[in-house]
């Protein structure tokens, strides 16, 4: 009994050290991991594994198989020869599973939604950070179809893809002005993203459920929140995480490095702290107390 009783404790400090390892992982490519939204398939053939950080050793018991679509959030270059992505997959039964996952075993789609480089510029500028209500279903409301949009702009509009009354769409961000951010998920399992006009959706008492037992990451919700409502594309900016035993802490620096920006390179380590959010491990709740606020 006695020698079960050490090898019973011998495994669980394994454990204990593997998942403070892998949040250390996940602290650090939660924070610097690059934004980058599409939409992509599994290979045919292949079966690909979340994980709870981009490391091998961090592997979960969860996995998606040959066909089925994602949305990618977040792209992390090679680490120990492999790539990985972050990702949010829709089951079954309608809730979201979201982690890292194997870059090799996915192939990119296509979007339906066509967009001018007139509406790229345009979405670019209104794109922020936005979360979306909890109640975020919507119902088309009407007597004709409503077409998608590129952008949030009359010009903008997408002739040949459209939603008809009755269909239920996901809101993902709200723009200033008469458009919404919606995800509509087709019976087959495709995923068509665009704006649709806030006078056709009647708002529904429920929204977007996740899965929370597939990740024992502490730093799950922390980084599904940051990886799928604080995007930092399109803006001079980039994170760096901290991480304590109760919040994950991002700083806001200055991107001088990008060519886009300053493009003047320099250690990133020194650039100016403009701002930081404190996001709740427990609850996902963000703290916007240090925005612009001087540390």
């Amino acid at each position: 009994m006695k020698r079960f009783y050490l090898y019973f404790l011998l495994l669980f400090s394994i454990s204990l050290h593997a998942n403070e390892q892998c949040d250390l992982i996940a602290s650090i490519y939660g924070a610097e991991a690059g934004f980058n939204y599409q939409t992509m398939v599994v290979k045919d053939g292949s079966r690909a594994y979340f994980y709870s950080a981009p490391d091998k050793n961090c592997r979960l018991a969860t996995f998606i198989i040959s066909g089925d679509q994602v949305e990618v959030f977040r792209e992390i270059g090679e680490i120990k020869g492999v790539e990985y992505l972050y990702i949010r997959y829709r089951d079954i039964n309608n809730q979201f599973v979201t982690g890292w996952v194997q870059a090799q075993f996915f192939q990119s789609l296509k979007s339906k939604i066509t967009t001018s480089k007139k509406c790229a510029n345009i979405k670019e500028q209104q794109i922020g950070i936005s979360f979306p209500v909890k109640n975020n279903h919507y119902q088309i409301i009407g007597n004709k179809k409503a077409n998608f949009y590129s952008a949030p702009d009359d010009s903008c509009i997408v002739d040949d893809v459209f939603v008809i009354p009755g269909d239920q769409v996901s809101g993902q961000e709200d723009a200033e002005g008469t458009f919404i951010l919606v995800n509509y998920y087709t019976s087959t399992g495709e995923i068509v993203r665009g704006w649709i006009k806030k006078e056709r959706l009647w708002q529904l008492n429920h929204g977007d459920s996740y899965r929370n037992d597939i990740n024992p990451s502490s730093l799950d919700l922390a980084i599904r929140v940051v990886s799928l409502w604080m995007n930092v594309e399109y803006s001079c900016h980039f994170y760096e995480g901290i991480n304590d035993n109760n919040r994950f802490r991002l700083l806001v620096r200055e991107d001088h490095q990008s060519s886009r920006c300053r493009g003047g390179g320099g250690d990133p380590a020194t650039t100016p702290v403009v701002a930081y959010f404190d996001i709740d491990k427990i609850t996902g709740e963000v703290d916007f107390d240090g925005l612009n606020n001087e540390l």
